[in-house]
This record gives C-alpha cells, structure tokens and sequence, in this order.
C-alpha cells in the first residue's frame, strides 16, 4: 500500500493508492520529481547569477575618495580663497 501526500492551499491531503495502481503512477512520480529537480537547478543557477550581477554592481561605483585625496582637496580650496583675497 502507498499513500500520496500533497498539499493544496496550505491545506495536507493524503490519498491511499492501492497495490495494483502503483504501475500507473510510478512515471508520474518520476516525471514530477525531474521536473521539481530542474526547478531546483533553475533557482540555483538564478541565485549565482544574482551573486555575480551584485559583484559587478560593486566594481562599478566610483571608488569612495581616500584620506589623502580629501586632505589635498582642502588644500586646493585653501589656495583658491586665499588668492581671491
């Protein structure tokens, strides 16, 4: 004896299938499992290119200026004041 456990809108079913029908059903479940196994890879596959997209993301931005660069810029706008004077 075998039962089929299924849920349909939160709701738990569970059918009893008799001995002699387990044939019948035995490709369905197989194809139900390969195709919720490619779902599995197609959201893998969706989740890495997400990763990589992000990295790429990343490199883009302009880099954020050092400590060096602000103090020579303070610097430059001394100098811009001080012969506007």
């Amino acid at each position: 004896m075998w039962t089929l456990t299924y849920s349909v809108e939160g709701n738990r079913h569970v059918e009893v299938i008799p001995h002699d029908q387990v044939g019948q059903l035995e490709p369905l479940v197989k194809r139900c499992r390969e195709h919720l196994d490619a779902l599995r890879e197609l959201g893998a596959i969706n989740a890495q290119l997400l990763h990589l997209w992000r990295l790429e993301q990343r490199s883009r931005r302009p880099a954020k200026p050092t400590l060096e660069a602000k103090s020579t810029r303070r610097k430059s706008r001394r100098r811009r004041r001080s012969l506007s004077k």
